[in-house]
């Protein structure tokens, strides 16, 4: 099976993906702040989305990535 990776890139935005699981968006500017679904940290001001580059981090656990690393 073959998945073409652009085009769900092109598709869905790392804000969908966010929002699929379920993670409380808080707007900060240009970005988009939450608790870190991976370390489990509830400080809104630890995960950090931005959304004109598409990826997240995690001041706390130090990861980051594109939507497909945060799914």
């Amino acid at each position: 099976m073959f998945l073409d990776l652009r085009a769900i890139r092109a598709a869905v935005s790392i804000e969908d993906a966010a929002h699929l699981l379920k993670l409380p968006l808080t707007k900060s500017g240009n970005q988009l702040r939450s608790n870190c679904p991976s370390c489990g940290n509830e400080d809104e001001r630890i995960f950090v989305i931005t959304r004109s580059r598409g990826l997240f981090y995690c001041f706390d656990a130090k990861v980051g990535g594109d939507y497909l690393a945060l799914v």
